[in-house]
């Protein structure tokens, strides 16, 4: 594999894709594990709040929150000058500050995830932006996690993560000495390759606890499924009769949720739940994407519809849109449009943005 520039994420437009769905029920178990506290159950109680954006508002600026701990720290990333234009830094926004967590060298990079520790984990383009690695973030300092293949002469690799656990075991991707991206673990500085489902790629998502790890992979028939991966095996978790699914979260139950497509080609939200897949509905839209569950089992995620799409709460078996996000720029009214829900934390806390026309915002939905 030659030296190369790919600024973006070859296998995140593949698998990650995201595509954008009042009250849909679905048949799945509606109660939360034993011993888990109850959050707020009201989802029309929760407050949305713009999060800002890195500097101050501004109508060039943008934002996105993909990640949220339990002290409600949340993770994402915010435009800021670049050599050029501008460009995405990975961001914590904790106690109303915005904090800039910089890059490995290189001018972009992007936080997904955050564990109760308060690492952040990411990916940041290395000096000379030709590749993304894999960080972690702790206390100020952003570390390369590295790649599974060693770099050989003007071979670079590339990696990125998504996921951590509270013990600091990271997940995410990484390429081999092949120049293929594989689902791969990083434990206490050890680089583990998951393998695939018989395909050529795969990429892991999230990781509970327990060790259990979710994401997705292409088959030996070139389709992507979602799996689960645990102690050394990976399996495959279906579909809904089509040819795509997606993990994107797992709780400590070992709940799964994510999406997959139905034989008709329509995404749907979905939830994996003691061997069963439970389809979560689109609230009355084309296509809906689950892609964060809390211990109760409560899940976030969003929908596609006209003329805007929204963020949802799936619990106790009802989908539930949340409230909209009012953004105001400089100089601009008030503006609604869609909205995104990435993660929730055990307090029933959900991150995610809103956007309009211009530019997207990071968001919170709080408790009123």
């Amino acid at each position: 594999m030659s030296t190369r520039q790919y600024p973006t994420v070859i296998l995140l437009a593949a698998f990650l894709a995201p595509i954008l769905g009042c009250v849909d029920r679905a048949t799945a178990p509606a109660s939360p594990p034993v011993g888990v506290a109850q959050a707020t159950r009201d989802p029309l109680a929760l407050v949305p709040v713009d999060l800002g954006t890195f500097g101050g508002l501004s109508v060039s600026r943008s934002s996105e929150a993909h990640g949220i701990n339990p002290d409600g720290d949340a993770v994402g990333w915010s435009s800021v000058p670049g050599p050029v234009y501008e460009v995405p830094h990975a961001m914590l926004w904790r106690d109303g500050v915005i904090i800039d967590l910089g890059t490995l060298g290189g001018h972009i990079s992007r936080a997904w995830a955050i564990n109760s520790a308060g690492v952040v984990v990411g990916g940041a383009l290395i000096p000379g932006d030709y590749v993304y690695h894999a960080f972690a973030w702790r206390d100020g300092v952003m570390t390369d996690l590295g790649t599974l293949a060693v770099p050989v002469l003007n071979e670079i690799y590339g990696s990125i993560a998504y996921g951590i656990a509270p013990d600091g075991r990271i997940v995410g991707w990484s390429e081999t000495a092949h120049g293929v991206q594989h689902a791969t673990l990083w434990d206490d500085g050890t680089i583990i390759d998951l393998g695939t489902l018989g395909g050529a790629m795969s990429v892991a998502y999230a990781i509970n606890p327990a060790g259990v790890i979710v994401g997705s992979s292409l088959t030996a028939a070139g389709a992507t499924h979602a799996f689960q991966w645990r102690n050394g095996a990976m399996t495959d978790l279906g579909t809904l009769g089509g040819a795509r699914s997606v993990a994107y979260a797992i709780n400590p139950a070992g709940d799964v949720a994510g999406s997959s497509t139905t034989a008709g080609g329509e995404e749907h939200a979905v939830l994996w739940r003691k061997g069963e897949m439970v389809d979560l509905g689109t609230l009355g839209h084309s296509q809906s994407v689950a892609r964060g569950i809390n211990p109760a089992g409560q899940i976030v995620g969003f929908f596609s519809g006209s003329p805007f799409g929204g963020a949802f709460l799936w619990q106790d078996g009802v989908m539930t849109e949340l409230p909209g996000v009012v953004l105001e720029l400089p100089g601009e009214p008030p503006a609604r449009g869609d909205a995104h829900a990435y993660a929730i934390n055990p307090a029933g806390e959900i991150v995610g943005d809103g956007r309009t026309f211009l530019l997207p915002h990071a968001a919170l939905w709080t408790r009123k």
